[in-house]
């Protein structure tokens, strides 16, 4: 909450602001959305509640409307947070269709962080009136084909130009596939991502990670790898 009233005081508008609202108690999620929602924010990307994970999907959909009749307000803006190999939940079809339907525009989209195409057009069959965004930067240029809203991708962290080449069509997915695997291919994606943003910007501050994760002690090399994948991307 701390860091949203920072970024509102410094300018930026709520609109361009969202936040990870899922957590294994869904008190909590409910208390964070309606935090944010006082302070003009509207979306909200909601994981699964994750410590059981033998639930049913009728569970799992009763567990995301026990969210959005917690929080009762009519401005948000929910998108389901499919992840199941970090959360260990899957978001069946079914659930994310159903949630469409009772809800309607509360329930505003899904993020397919999956990795599989497959199950990205599955989620565009069975809601097609969902907002559907990929993680897997690989797959941005055929989800928007296909109908898909986008992205929301960590790359966008330290390789926008080929986020945004991606966006635009241009055939940059084996450039793209590469950037990925500087940052993949490591002990940590996300002690990497800090470390190669500490050597873009210059700012040390960056390395700091908390713990279970161990921070790097530079990122140079994989600037360096990022910067020759992303010049052509720019031409």
């Amino acid at each position: 909450m701390a860091t949203i009233e920072a970024m509102l005081k410094a300018g930026v508008a709520p609109a361009r602001i969202g936040i990870g609202g899922g957590f294994p108690a869904i008190s909590d999620s409910i208390a964070l959305t309606r935090a944010v929602l006082g302070l003009g924010l509207r979306h909200v990307l909601l994981l699964p509640p994750y410590f059981d994970r033998s639930v049913t999907p009728e569970g799992i959909e009763d567990a995301f409307a026990a969210i959005v009749d917690g929080v009762a307000d009519d401005r948000l803006r929910a998108s389901l947070y499919h992840i199941p190999q970090i959360s260990g939940v899957a978001i069946p079809t079914t659930v994310a269709a159903s949630l469409r339907k009772r809800y309607g525009k509360l329930v505003a989209g899904l993020k397919d962080s999956s990795g599989d195409f497959k199950q990205f057009q599955a989620f565009r069959t069975a809601a097609p009136e969902l907002a559907i965004t990929v993680g897997n930067e690989a797959d941005i240029a055929r989800a928007i084909a296909a109908g898909g809203a986008g992205t929301i991708c960590g790359m966008a962290n330290v390789a926008p130009e080929l986020v945004k080449a991606m966006i635009d069509g241009k055939d940059v997915e084996a450039r793209m596939q590469a950037a990925i695997d500087v940052v993949v291919k490591t002990p940590s994606f996300l002690a990497t991502l800090k470390a190669i943003l500490a050597a873009q910007t210059g700012d040390a501050a960056w390395l700091r990670v908390r713990p279970p994760l161990r921070a790097l002690s530079d990122g140079t090399a994989s600037k360096r790898k990022l910067d020759e994948l992303m010049a052509p991307a720019v031409v």
